[in-house]
């Protein structure tokens, strides 16, 4: 871990991507819209990705129970 700023285009990039998704996480966009966003880098996700009818995830992972 560094304690150098996030670049702005990054930030701003990671705030497009999150605003996009369907469904979040502990409040994590709210998170990084607070002043201080840019100071505590590094960024970090994590993406799942499932199937239309929300039934298994689309990595090889087996279906939901």
């Amino acid at each position: 871990m560094t304690h150098h700023l996030v670049d702005p285009r990054t930030l701003e990039a990671a705030i497009r991507d999150a605003q996009e998704a369907l469904a979040e996480y502990d409040n994590a966009l709210k998170w990084l819209l607070r002043p201080g966003a840019a100071q505590d880098g590094p960024l970090a996700t994590e993406v799942w990705v499932f199937d239309s009818n929300l039934d298994a995830r689309l990595d090889g992972g087996s279906p939901l129970a």
